[in-house]
């Protein structure tokens, strides 16, 4: 799922995302939760960086890690 938001006068405003071609570059806040691949390859051509999986911020099994 995918929520856009941007900025009001004094709040965030969530944006409807009908598009994900056309998501708005005025978005300052964008929540993924559990994000097909069409919403994170979305995000990530509008941010410009690679969006990290949960598997990415997980430490690698028996490394000894908390």
């Amino acid at each position: 799922m995918l929520s856009v938001f941007a900025a009001s006068e004094t709040s965030l405003k969530k944006v409807e995302t009908a598009d994900l071609a056309a998501l708005p570059e005025s978005a300052v806040w964008i929540d993924l939760v559990k994000p097909t691949a069409a919403e994170d390859h979305a995000v990530e051509r509008l941010a410009g960086i690679a969006v990290p999986t949960r598997e990415d911020s997980q430490p690698p099994a028996g490394d000894g890690a908390l």
